[in-house]
């Protein structure tokens, strides 16, 4: 009996040792794994202190964004890496080019022939449509190239359109009715090659007038402890009247971080004709409020003692001032970077802002003729806007309840930086099948020197530095196709009636009603806004309808106007036809593919594009809408 009674204990105690040495075992095991774990957090951390992680990097989720490129890229895949090595082959090894390499470019400057900018070149939509929708065959991929020939008598700019790609076989000028090609030399966007030439041309001023600038403002070009640099303003063909002549001032700066807010009262026209550089010439100086006709005779009455002098002294660091970005603790510090890109861009969401070149370079630089990759240049990103996009559920009784659904919107982001401005671009995507585009412009202003004169334009912020009025306009082209192809434009028309209220018909009443109103002409579909005229924009197909018989339609939205005071078809203003209107609605043609070019900038006399062309043949859009623009503005008043 007492031997059976010691034999359950003999157990218990051998199942207790076991469980002890268990929970043990496994206690360290647990410890081991969150050590394990913490080191990984830890080397994670390292390795985020050393790098910014990007599109690509494995992210907490485990999941990755593929950001290799396609060996066969659809439609709208922009140009590969491959591709444009192998374009810059072709356009190197033809007969009919010959584009020169970059070192051949240094050494020929503006005579010299090659590739500025490449693009990809956008197949017809029908044939796009067919690939998409019916299992047609792909496009073919083509190249446009915009090749400087500095070689040729005269100049020009030529428009290629180069393939297939990758492995081209042919560049054919592009041929559109309503768009010359070649392009006068004069109207070429600037390059970094003719940006360097100009300071190394433009900093021998010294010579000429370097005791003027050392008295009035205590610097100079070269050779200095305080430096003045100089900003190129294009002058257009529309205030010229010379077509075939390259006119730019150049308004000087000292040469501080945000240059644009220490300018001086110092200005130099030169006329940059031609690709041969010993003809390039100054032919206006703007000093102190007075014009000369050379820096020579600046000098000359500047010497005499018969000119009204400047005298400016140059920005002084004050570590007092939030502004001179001085450190005030030991936390992580922005440095800021003077590394400005000249960047030119052709899109058809097209801004017509004077493209501002940035480049403080003395004249000494290096180019390497290699692909590079402009890091972060988009950014996609998901962000709730802060409030419901509808409400969902709602029931007030007791024990009654509310819900909606947050507008969590997938923004894609781009940021142009175009001298002190950086235009915030993003194309947003909502829930309910929305898209909306924002640009918000941002960034510091470019100023003027103070003069009393300048009131009339702006307000004096400091001693010598006067905020001017800005106009930006921008325009948006939208290819809209609502439930296929045959879509028609219409506008709900919002007026007042008269009427009796149905209760009591002898008593008046006041209401709104709806008329509707198709536009059947690319003229009559040209809309101004008027306060006075509210009405809905409606794109629609009038084959698709709900089972009420209702139209399915898009409503365009149009928010952020401006009207443009600058009367029509004077001095600058046919480089912006399209800010005549606040919504342009015309028939898709494929040689309308942009509303302004990259010559925008100096061929205003006779716009290379010209957007009132699009419409003045007033063809019939009904069944036939393609594109609709619209025109959206920011301002600048520059008030302290």
């Amino acid at each position: 009996m007492a031997e059976f009674s010691q034999k359950p204990s003999l157990i218990w105690k051998v199942t207790t040792i076991f469980l002890l040495f268990l929970t043990i075992g496994l206690f360290i095991a647990l410890i081991v794994v969150a050590l394990e774990r913490e080191e990984a957090k830890r080397a994670a951390l390292a390795k985020n202190d050393q790098m910014v992680s990007e599109c690509g990097d494995l992210n907490p989720n485990g999941n990755t964004i593929d950001l290799s490129e396609p060996s066969n890229p659809g439609p709208f895949h922009d140009l590969t890496e491959y591709e444009m090595q192998k374009l810059r082959t072709f356009l190197q090894n033809d007969p009919n080019i010959k584009a020169h390499t970059m070192e051949e470019v240094w050494q020929l400057n503006m005579e010299a022939r090659y590739a500025f900018m490449v693009e990809l070149w956008l197949p017809p939509k029908s044939e796009v449509l067919k690939f998409l929708d019916s299992g047609g065959p792909q496009p073919e991929r083509r190249a446009r190239v915009m090749m400087f020939r500095g070689d040729k008598s005269p100049p020009v700019v030529e428009e290629l359109i180069c393939g297939p790609l990758p492995d081209v076989t042919k560049c054919d000028l592009l041929n559109l009715p309503n768009r010359r090609n070649p392009v006068e030399f004069e109207s070429r966007p600037f390059s970094i090659v003719e940006v360097i030439l100009i300071y190394k041309e433009l900093y021998r001023l010294d010579k000429v007038i370097g005791d003027v600038l050392r008295e009035s403002y205590n610097a100079t070009f070269s050779d200095c402890a305080t430096c003045l640099t100089l900003n190129p303003i294009p002058t257009a063909s529309g205030l010229t009247g010379k077509l075939q002549e390259r006119h730019i001032w150049f308004t000087a700066s000292y040469h501080v971080p945000y240059r644009l807010l220490h300018p001086v009262d110092l200005a130099i026209q030169g006329n940059l004709t031609g690709s041969d550089i010993s003809q390039w010439s100054i032919i206006k100086v703007w000093y102190h409020g007075q014009v000369f006709d050379s820096p020579e005779d600046l000098a000359r009455e500047y010497a005499a003692g018969t000119i009204e002098k400047s005298r400016m002294q140059p920005p002084v660091y004050s570590e007092d001032l939030f502004s001179t970005l001085h450190r005030r603790d030991d936390n992580g510090d922005i440095d800021d970077d003077d590394d400005d890109d000249d960047d030119d861009d052709d899109d058809d969401d097209d801004d017509d802002d004077d493209d501002d070149d940035d480049d403080d370079d003395d004249g000494d630089g290096d180019f390497y003729d290699s692909d590079g990759r402009y890091d972060a240049a988009f950014c996609l990103f998901e962000i709730n806007n802060g409030y419901p996009l509808r409400r969902h559920l709602f029931f007030s009784k007791p024990r009654g309840y509310y819900s909606g659904i947050l507008d969590s919107v997938l923004t894609l982001r781009s940021i142009l930086t175009v001298g002190n401005y950086d235009y915030v671009v993003d194309f947003i995507f909502h829930q309910n099948g929305a898209l909306e585009i924002k640009i918000m412009s941002t960034g510091f202003i470019q100023g003027n020197e103070y003069r009393e004169v300048e009131r009339l334009y702006g307000f004096r912020l400091e001693d010598s530095l006067t905020g001017n009025l800005h106009h930006h306009l921008f325009n948006i082209k939208a290819d809209l196709d609502v439930g296929g192809t045959s879509n028609r434009y219409e506008t709900l028309n919002v007026e007042p009636m008269d009427t009796q209220l149905c209760w009591d018909p002898s008593k008046p009443y006041a209401q709104n009603k709806i008329t509707k109103h198709l536009k059947k002409t690319e003229q009559e579909a040209l809309y101004k806004f008027n306060f006075d005229q509210p009405k809905y924009h409606i794109v629609h197909n009038d084959a698709q309808r709900n089972k009420w018989g209702e139209k399915r339609a898009y409503r365009i939205h149009l928010s952020g106007m401006s009207k443009n005071l600058i009367p029509e078809n004077r001095f600058n203003e046919k480089a912006i036809s399209w800010a005549r209107h606040q919504i342009a609605v015309t028939k898709r043609k494929e040689e309308e593919f942009s509303s302004s070019s990259p010559y925008g900038m100096f061929d205003t006399l006779d716009p290379v594009v010209d957007f009132s062309t699009f419409y003045a043949d007033n063809e019939t859009i009904v069944d036939e809408v393609r594109i609709t623009t619209k025109a959206k503005r920011t301002d600048n008043r520059n008030i302290k």
